[in-house]
């Protein structure tokens, strides 16, 4: 849950506390008469907001868009804003009213929201950054002039080790293939290969032997946990993969990645 407290009495000082990722965004609006607080909370899976009277426990619903997810309010409180990952937009809520004053398109997969920084506030998406600027309604969207650099550790640093010399090494990452090859006693021979056919659909197929391993699209690292039944796997991100099994001619296979090895996501 990630909450936000702000006191109207001292504004333009929000106090912001993530206490973790989940699709419930808890957000605390004090009034300037003083009144008890309102909280703000998403409903991924109804497309709503409810927003609580914490005075009398009562709960009234918003509707917004697709999905949504992040939850910000605006320097001067008049504004809550409310991500909608499913349809790519921003919803306006009047604080007044509690009612839906605009919804303004954004970039793809709208997740959350950065700091305020005088009337501007960063949309967090999975991709294709914007900056939201709340000036009036319906606020408006601009794309940013310079595009953050996004630096990936490579593949090799998350490749497990293994004792008496033996260790795994990538030697090709030609075009959507990933060969992995044991190094002992300067063996080439391929221990599995990874070959990702298309951007949203991919299968998994065996040859030989039961593995866990990961690949990774872009900088995100995905599971690839072999099935005995069909042949077919999904992962962790909805998406399957095209992974060819090899055993290594000097070693004993390929041990599974133990959750505690697994790299971040």
């Amino acid at each position: 849950m990630n909450e936000m407290t702000c006191d109207k009495t001292h504004r333009g000082h929000a106090l912001i506390t993530f206490l973790g990722i989940t699709t419930l965004v808890l957000l605390m609006l004090v009034s300037i008469t003083g009144a008890a607080p309102f909280a703000y909370i998403s409903n991924v899976d109804d497309n709503t907001v409810s927003v609580i009277d914490t005075a009398t426990d009562t709960v009234t619903v918003t509707s917004v868009g697709t999905n949504p997810k992040g939850v910000a309010v605006s320097p001067d409180e008049s504004k809550v804003y409310v991500t909608n990952e499913g349809e790519n937009t921003v919803s306006v809520i009047n604080t007044s009213t509690n009612t839906v004053t605009a919804s303004v398109p954004v970039g793809k997969w709208p997740y959350a929201f950065g700091k305020f920084i005088g009337d501007s506030v960063t949309v967090i998406p999975l991709e294709d950054p914007v900056t939201v600027t709340p000036l009036e309604d319906p606020i408006t969207v601009t794309t940013p002039t310079t595009a953050t650099e996004t630096i990936c550790k490579e593949v090799n640093d998350y490749l497990p080790k293994y004792p008496d010399g033996v260790a795994l090494k990538i030697i090709n990452k030609i075009g959507s293939d990933i060969l992995v090859v044991w190094t002992k006693a300067d063996s080439k021979k391929p221990v599995f290969k990874v070959n990702v056919l298309t951007e949203q659909n991919r299968t998994v197929t065996t040859l030989t032997g039961n593995f866990d391993e990961y690949i990774r699209t872009g900088c995100s690292w995905y599971r690839v946990s072999q099935t005995t039944n069909d042949g077919h796997t999904q992962l962790k991100s909805g998406y399957t993969y095209t992974v060819t099994y090899y055993w290594g001619s000097n070693g004993t296979g390929l041990e599974p990645i133990p959750d505690s090895e697994a790299p971040e996501i």
